[in-house]
């Protein structure tokens, strides 16, 4: 499925406490909260799209008689980051 957020690899710039793509503009500004919660948060968000993809891939190659439970999960994830939940 198309996603209608930046794909790619996104990259954490402590300097400028934003999430970028290499070579592009920044795609979001990163608050810090607190000591290293707010970079755990940032390099979260930074690994999104990855996870993401990574995602799609696993739900396929899972089988649904074997793994409903995961499955769903995977899916109401996936529908999350699309902002169909």
């Amino acid at each position: 499925m198309k996603t209608k957020f930046t794909e790619g690899e996104w990259r954490y710039n402590s300097s400028s406490q934003s999430i970028s793509k290499p070579g592009k503009n920044q795609i979001a500004k990163v608050w810090m909260f607190g000591g290293g919660e707010g970079t755990a948060n940032a390099h979260l968000i930074a690994a999104a799209p990855e996870m993401y993809e990574a995602l799609e891939h696993v739900i396929l190659l899972l089988k649904p008689e074997e793994n409903p439970t995961t499955i769903k999960q995977i899916a109401r994830l996936l529908n999350k980051a699309r902002g169909q939940e």
